[in-house]
């Protein structure tokens, strides 16, 4: 396991939780900017933790919708699959 991954899935974690979606566009960048990490659990929590901000504010994130759907192609199919929630946005 990567050094971190831990922290990092927690800290995603908790702002899915606790950011709501004005405060989210905050932490926007450093959240996409984790879905191309090496560890494929980070990855996946940076996705549900982009999703429940999407849920929050919608207009917000609308920009970010094709690089969602290009998570599609991904490698790891656990969350291939979630992104399959922003297939019909």
């Amino acid at each position: 396991m990567l050094p971190l991954v831990p922290a990092v899935a927690a800290a995603l974690t908790t702002a899915a939780k606790v950011l709501s979606g004005d405060n989210a566009t905050a932490v926007l960048p450093q959240v996409t900017s984790l879905l191309a990490h090496r560890s494929d659990s980070v990855r996946k929590k940076a996705l549900m933790t982009l999703h429940r901000f999407y849920q929050r504010n919608p207009s917000g994130l609308a920009h970010l919708v094709p690089k969602f759907r290009s998570m599609l192609c991904d490698k790891v199919r656990t969350y291939s699959g979630l992104s399959l929630l922003w297939r019909g946005k």
